[in-house]
């Protein structure tokens, strides 16, 4: 019922066809590990920034439709319920033509059912997300993707030529 997006500054110009996340399922009302759900549904969605930084701005590219399914990286996740396993995701998508400025990135996962899907986060950034559940508040962690272009280190974390790496 919400959107989630996280910042991104890419170093050069160029154009994004390539996204890699991380995730996670949860049935809240178990609550458990319930992954993967009813089937993945992803779209990825671009902002451009803000006046001030610190939300998304206009709708820039997208949604964009993406097909992507949940690998187990054989990682889990703590968390309050007990270890939630990890999921990677890859997906491309139309070329989307970016600057040297700063973007937003919005990932959604329409699944049905009671088994949720969560954009994990990532440990070390810029510290800017938001989340529009009534209208855009910031937050203060970071979410776990990466972009087929080189962005700035505190954007990203772990680019390292490829888009989807180890994490």
């Amino acid at each position: 019922g919400y959107i989630v997006a996280d910042t991104f500054h890419p170093t050069t110009a160029g154009v994004i066809t390539e996204v890699c996340w991380w995730g996670m399922y949860i049935d809240f009302s178990g609550p458990a590990d319930c992954g993967p759900g009813d089937g993945d549904d992803f779209s990825i969605t671009y902002y451009l920034d803000d006046a001030d930084g610190t939300v998304p701005g206009t709708a820039f590219a997208g949604p964009f439709n993406v097909a992507a399914a949940g690998v187990p990286t054989g990682n889990v996740i703590a968390s309050g319920i007990g270890d939630i396993a990890q999921y990677e995701y890859s997906g491309s998508h139309p070329a989307v033509q970016v600057g040297l400025e700063c973007y937003w990135i919005s990932i959604a996962n329409n699944t049905t059912g009671a088994c949720f899907w969560l954009w994990e986060t990532a440990p070390a950034g810029d510290q800017r997300s938001a989340q529009d559940n009534a209208g855009w508040g910031s937050s203060d962690f970071d979410l776990s993707f990466c972009v087929d272009i080189d962005t700035a280190a505190d954007a990203c974390g772990v680019y390292v030529g490829a888009c989807c790496v180890d994490m």
